[in-house]
């Protein structure tokens, strides 16, 4: 059987949900809204507005949009991507996280750990 580009996006965004909680994070997925936020990640007083998009292709307009979006919140923006990583001599998906700066643009890797283990 093969899956919709809304099927792999809803297995993404579970694999983001499960590695957040992993990592001692509470988080939520928003399933079915297709909207501006995917995930939704706590810890202590963090809160993460998490946008999936598993090639890390996000057009400008929503980057903006999920930015002004965690603004208001007290949120911090952020994109969630997948990419291959070797590890030996086999490939597996990593989950990279980014922050997103206040024009929308991708910037710097964040690792989302619990910082109280």
């Amino acid at each position: 059987m093969t899956l919709t580009n809304y099927d792999n996006g809803a297995v993404f965004e579970r694999e983001i949900k499960a590695d957040l909680i992993r990592k001692g994070w509470a988080a939520v997925r928003s399933a079915g809204s297709k909207g501006t936020i995917d995930v939704i990640a706590y810890h202590f007083n963090v809160a993460l507005f998490i946008q999936a998009k598993k090639t890390g292709v996000f057009p400008p307009k929503e980057r903006k949009k999920l930015v002004r979006l965690a603004q208001r919140h007290n949120a911090i923006p952020m994109l969630a991507e997948k990419r291959s990583v070797l590890f030996g001599k086999r490939r597996r998906g990593v989950i990279f996280y980014h922050l997103l700066t206040i024009d929308g643009e991708k910037g710097e890797q964040f690792e989302p750990t619990d910082h109280n283990a």
